[in-house]
């Protein structure tokens, strides 16, 4: 916003101040930080204009596929540390994930119906080729 990045900080965590609050719908002390940015960047389209110039002139990647497998790790870790309220460690235990969400499954309204979904189905590409399976998401 207006070429910078506005962070608002707080002086102690909003879960130990939701806890330690003496007035209701009161915040933390907080600051602002104000962050300075130069240009605003192309955002998706320089990614796929990136994508294109790789496909048509073998410019490098900025945004390689296989670097996509660690946004869902993280974002299964949030999960995971949400399920178990606990940190979780990075790399994710992927056999460990793997049999919470099968619990996690089981127990959910809907466990008939996805009981039904085929546990494994093998990864190939459209020419039949196997895929490489990221370890994170191999079941025991």
């Amino acid at each position: 916003e207006d070429g910078k990045i506005l962070w608002t900080r707080t002086e102690i965590s909003v879960s130990e101040h939701s806890h330690t609050a003496r007035e209701r719908y009161s915040g933390p002390p907080s600051w602002q930080i104000e962050i300075p940015v130069q240009g605003i960047g192309e955002q998706h389209n320089g990614i796929l204009k990136n994508f294109v110039e790789a496909v048509l002139d073998h410019k490098p990647l900025l945004a390689p596929a296989e670097e996509g497998i660690h946004s869902v790790e993280l974002a299964n870790a949030m999960l995971m540390s949400a399920f178990l309220d606990r940190t979780i460690d990075l790399p994710l235990d992927g056999n460990a994930f793997a049999a919470l969400l099968r619990e996690k499954i089981a127990h959910s309204k809907g466990a008939e119906k996805l009981a039904r979904i085929p546990q494994s189905v093998p990864a190939t590409d459209a020419f039949g080729a196997s895929l490489h399976i990221h370890p994170s998401y191999i079941q025991p």
